[in-house]
Order: structure tokens, then C-alpha cells, then sequence
């Protein structure tokens, strides 16, 4: 049974390698784990991570997924129980992101997510897609579902838009929706910003 998630998003400069004397991510870094923190005092039997692996023309690298990486970097120091890495594909089908959600709701005994995601990286001409108008409208939909603990309008996003926008949390987040299923949510939101060009959330669902 689901308990609780955090949602964070995944850019590289929360890993170590990526900092410098400056950190322009400390801040974000910090809110992640404040998220996570808070979901781990839930006191969950484990914590499963759920990130998106490559694109399809990565396929086959043998490197971890950055987002899991940066799961790892957030859970670095924290006391945390039984953790578990689930990477779905970022290309997933919506019918098979809400079917794996469901599968990881139905282990036994309190379990936790930690969801990386991140919305589309094309918010403007200095973003690294550079600017698609598009991308504001689909951002304001899945920041919303989170906000409002909207699971229908999580699953209702477009793998095929989130892919054009470089939107690589909408396998994640449709993984989360089936997950909670039917189960009221209250949600804490932390932070809702674009640095860079790319859409961030960072929160924290509690399932009732």
C-alpha cells in the first residue's frame, strides 16, 4: 500500500560531480531533501524510487539513468529503510507506466515513493530545447494534478507531446497515478519554479 511520495526533479547539477564552488542548485538540492525527509518520517516498510531510463536512442547504455542517480545523491546521509529502483522507459505507454504504478501500490506492507520528475525543458530560448510554446499549457497541467492530488489528470498526459517537449518525468508521474488509484491524496507543494528553462516540482503526496 502507498503511504506517501515525494516528487522531485532531476537535473544534473544535484550531483556532486556537477558542483562547483558556486552550487547554483544548493537550494534545490536542499528542498529535494527536506521533500524526501518528509516522507521518509512516515516511518514506510520501503522506499521505492521510480525514475525514466534513456530515450530510444539510448537504449542501450549500460549507465545508470540520471534520475536514479540523483535519487541516490538525495537519499545520501538519510536514514531510509528497504530501497528499491524501478526505471521505466521515458517513452512508456500510458497503460503500462499506471499498470507498473498499480503493481508497486499492490506490495504488501507501507511503501514510499521518491518519483523523479521533471516537466519540459522547453520554456524558453536559452532552455535546453529551447522555446516551444507548448510547453507552458502542458506544464500547468501536471503541476496542477500534483497540487490538487489529481491522479485521472496525470494519467491523461501525452507521451507523445511530453516527448517532444523533453518532458522526462510523464512516465514517472503516470507511474505514481496508478500507484495511489482511488486513494484520497493531500499534497504539500514545496516548490514550483523553471530555472533554466526546465519546470520543477517539488512535493510531497500523503495518501489518506
Amino acid at each position: 500500500m502507498i503511504t506517501a511520495a515525494a516528487i522531485c526533479p532531476q537535473p544534473a547539477g544535484l550531483l556532486r560531480d556537477y558542483r562547483s564552488t558556486a552550487d547554483p542548485a544548493a537550494s534545490l538540492r536542499a528542498t529535494c531533501r527536506e521533500a524526501v525527509s518528509l516522507v521518509l518520517a512516515t516511518d514506510p516498510r520501503r522506499l521505492v524510487v521510480v525514475g525514466a531510463g534513456p530515450g530510444p536512442e539510448a537504449r542501450h547504455t549500460t549507465r545508470d539513468p540520471l534520475s536514479v542517480r540523483v535519487a541516490r545523491e538525495l537519499l545520501d546521509g538519510l536514514t531510509a529503510p528497504s530501497v528499491q529502483e524501478v526505471v521505466v522507459a521515458a517513452d512508456e505507454t500510458r497503460d503500462a507506466a499506471t499498470r507498473l504504478g498499480r503493481e508497486l501500490g499492490e506490495l504488501p506492507g507501507d511503501t514510499a515513493l521518491l518519483v523523479m520528475a521533471d516537466g519540459s525543458a522547453r520554456r524558453g530560448a536559452k532552455a535546453p530545447g529551447h522555446l516551444d510554446e507548448r510547453a507552458f499549457a502542458y506544464d500547468d497541467r501536471w503541476r496542477a494534478a500534483l497540487r490538487d492530488g489529481d491522479v485521472d489528470e496525470l494519467r491523461s498526459l501525452e507521451p507523445e507531446l511530453a516527448t517532444d517537449l523533453l518532458a522526462r518525468g510523464r512516465a514517472p508521474l503516470q507511474v505514481l497515478a496508478g500507484a495511489v488509484g482511488e486513494r484520497r491524496v493531500r499534497s504539500t507543494v514545496l516548490l514550483d519554479d523553471d530555472p533554466w528553462g526546465v519546470a520543477y516540482l517539488v512535493g510531497v503526496w500523503t495518501c489518506g
